[in-house]
């Protein structure tokens, strides 16, 4: 009550809870208002994404497989959380993607960061795609994509910036 809580709701995330909030608006139609990713990934099947996805992960040998099992044998799960696969249901939902388009050095990293950042030139590998879905499918999104940035807070921030009366609009607050 204090916080002025109310049923109305949006979902934002970065890098892999940029992808959750995605898929939790696609397997939760109409829970969230608005779904914002930054730097989140789009797609969990494309060539060599089960790869990096499962190497990522912490362990080795079959603990790979914990997430979704296999991306061959458990097709079908791995297709349920591909944001894809699943971007017809996230029609109705007001969308805002934001994330760079190679991964290399850009005006709000410092002296010091790396020329390029290989995560978000990753990232930009599967988002595209899905953009490319989403418009297909004539489902409306905001984005924000910039030429040049690292997959670290200061964009994150800056999309966050550029959300905000976007989150703030679908969820009626004042």
């Amino acid at each position: 009550r204090e916080y002025r809580a109310n049923h109305r709701r949006a979902v934002a995330g970065l890098s892999t809870g940029g992808y959750g909030a995605l898929m939790y608006s696609a397997r939760h139609q109409g829970v969230f208002r608005f779904a914002a990713s930054f730097s989140g990934y789009g797609s969990a099947l494309l060539p060599g994404v089960p790869e990096i996805l499962m190497n990522g992960l912490p362990g080795s040998g079959l603990e790979k497989f914990r997430m979704w099992g296999s991306p061959t044998i458990n097709r079908n799960i791995w297709l349920e959380h591909d944001p894809i696969h699943q971007a017809e249901k996230l029609r109705g939902t007001p969308l805002f993607i934001s994330s760079a388009r190679n991964g290399s050095k850009g005006p709000l990293d410092p002296p010091t960061a790396q020329a390029i950042d290989p995560a978000e030139a990753f990232i930009w590998y599967t988002m595209e795609p899905l953009l490319a879905r989403l418009a297909e499918l004539d489902i409306p999104v905001n984005t924000h994509i910039y030429d040049k940035g690292t997959h670290s807070w200061v964009y994150w921030e800056d999309g966050l910036h550029r959300a905000w009366p976007l989150i703030m609009d679908a969820i009626k607050a004042t």
